[in-house]
């Protein structure tokens, strides 16, 4: 099977961000996790970050939705079928790949238009001033972009 999706799987190593989608309410749940942690493992993704997503919430109960939940601390319950968890897991993706939003105050020279464009690009530019060959920003970035931009914080 790894051999059939290697090119597929390649992907893998390189993602920011595994979101591991699990049948909760398959009896064999916990088989079926450690088969794909052998994947990763075989293709050299074990290491990545991911979130457990334990789908199909609408067909268990909460018992047993907090039991599997327990055993896997950052994991999300959700149901495909009918959107229950759907704004968690967003939730969840985006904290994990530092996503919010976050109020800053950036200064560049005004000659830097790569860097001002990034900004421009990458968040939201609430106000944009520009004195003594100054541009002063004051913008709405993800948390990523703010290391990127750390040198220029206000």
């Amino acid at each position: 099977l790894v051999a059939a999706f290697r090119a597929t799987l390649e992907e893998v190593v390189e993602a920011d961000l595994l979101l591991h989608v699990m049948d909760a309410s398959a009896d064999d749940v916990e088989q079926r996790e450690e088969a794909v942690e052998a994947v990763l493992e075989e293709i050299g993704a074990a290491e990545r970050p991911r979130i457990p997503v334990l789908n199909k919430a609408d067909r268990i109960g909460a018992p047993r939705a907090r039991s599997l939940q327990e055993a896997r601390p950052e994991s999300v319950v959700v149901s495909a079928r009918n959107g229950t968890g759907l704004d968690d897991l967003r939730a969840a993706v985006a904290g994990r790949l530092e996503l919010e939003p976050r109020s800053v105050r950036l200064r560049f020279a005004a000659g830097d238009r790569r860097g001002i464009a990034g900004v421009y690009t990458a968040g939201r530019v609430v106000s944009h001033e520009v004195e003594n060959g100054q541009v002063t920003l004051d913008a709405e970035l993800p948390q990523r972009m703010i290391d990127r931009y750390r040198e220029h914080l206000v």
